[in-house]
């Protein structure tokens, strides 16, 4: 039995069309199916329990929702493979991973080594799947989010041209980046990237592997809004490294960011106002900690 979940929420509500699609054509060549609302389902020890070992479950839905399932099952043993599929345009997670024309994707090796966010003023503890951070960055996901268009490069950079004309740098950012303590001035936006990609394609971090607890800390600073502007064609290629405003950090255990003032944060796209502080702990960290 394939088990079909899909997030009613996501894709402005359009995924229930995937799921009944995607059913049509696992039962065709595969096996018989069985379709849930994620949000149904009120108990996922008690339906994960429930499973048979040769049963599998089909995720539908965006990075918001795998990354909500995945914090749902980090104290579940699991005994069936998971697979997810992207509803629509713009998943980063798909992005990533997926391999030739396959549709959908086993995903338990990926959800193995997964960092975790803290945002103190928010009381958050979660993993996630793509990157983290704090700015400019964080708050053109809250446009995007509260924009009412789908969330794909186009709206994405839309939305990001806007954010440039209303957004401002922080004046004061304080890093502790695996015990190395530094501060700026002047900065545009901090991301914490678990993948190459976040913003519907934008290549942050080109080094980055989801296989590795590693992290990268892609760091954009003092440049005028004109400069940000004419950076942004150089992020969806990968090549923003070579700026000289611009670093890229690896991080092997841990990072924490505390900023002058109040600033939007992010994680997998859903953001949280007003933050001064965020810490991300490698799966590795975590695990040494233990």
């Amino acid at each position: 039995m394939y088990y079909v979940l899909y997030n009613p929420l996501s894709n402005k509500g359009e995924t229930i069309k995937y799921a009944y699609k995607l059913a049509n054509k696992i039962e065709k060549k595969l096996d018989k199916t069985h379709i849930m609302s994620i949000l149904n389902i009120l108990d996922i020890h008690g339906f994960v329990d429930s499973l048979l070992p040769q049963d599998k479950i089909v995720v539908i839905g965006g990075d918001g929702t795998i990354r909500r399932l995945v914090n749902a099952i980090q104290n579940i043993h699991l005994k069936n493979d998971i697979f997810f599929t992207k509803a629509g345009t713009g998943n980063d997670f798909y992005r990533s991973v997926k391999k030739g024309s396959f549709k959908f994707i086993n995903i338990n090796n990926y959800i193995k080594i997964l960092p975790t966010v803290i945002l103190p003023e928010h009381n958050v503890y979660e993993k996630y799947m793509n990157g983290s951070g704090v700015g400019l960055d964080a708050y053109v996901c809250y446009k995007v989010n509260n924009s009412g268009g789908k969330n794909n490069k186009f709206n994405y950079l839309g939305k990001t041209l806007s954010g440039f004309i209303e957004g401002k740098k922080i004046k004061e950012v304080t890093i502790d980046c695996d015990g190395q303590e530094n501060t700026y001035k002047n900065v545009w936006f901090c991301s914490v990237m678990n993948s190459k990609f976040q913003g519907g394609g934008m290549k942050f971090a080109p080094k980055a592997s989801r296989l590795e607890s590693d992290l990268y800390l892609v760091l954009v600073k003092k440049m005028s809004k004109l400069g940000l502007f004419l950076t942004m064609p150089l992020i969806y290629l990968g090549w923003h490294g070579i700026l000289k405003n611009v670093s890229i950090t690896k991080i092997t255990r841990y990072i924490d960011i505390k900023t002058s003032e109040a600033t939007y944060a992010q994680m997998d796209g859903d953001t949280f106002y007003p933050t001064y502080n965020m810490r991300v702990e490698t799966y590795n960290y975590n695990k040494e900690a233990k």
